[in-house]
């Protein structure tokens, strides 16, 4: 399957899709199109940054968890 996203004269979204393509196929494609619509004007930030992110939840997480269990 081969897919293309571009936008017309009109600034209207053109989807062109070829070859057979499933439900799941179209999920997909409606949840990557979301994804970009969230996603457009956002800085870009560093793999660093991502990281430090990631250990922040993963950290509050645990303590939650914890804090679950221990009552």
């Amino acid at each position: 399957m081969a897919l293309k996203i571009s936008e017309n004269k009109k600034k209207e979204l053109v989807i062109t899709v070829s070859g057979p393509i499933t439900q799941e196929m179209i999920q997909h494609i409606a949840d990557y199109l979301h994804y970009k619509k969230l996603t457009q004007g956002m800085k870009k930030v560093s793999q660093a940054q991502v990281d430090e992110l990631a250990t922040e939840v993963k950290r509050a997480m645990g303590r939650k968890r914890r804090a679950s269990l221990a009552s």
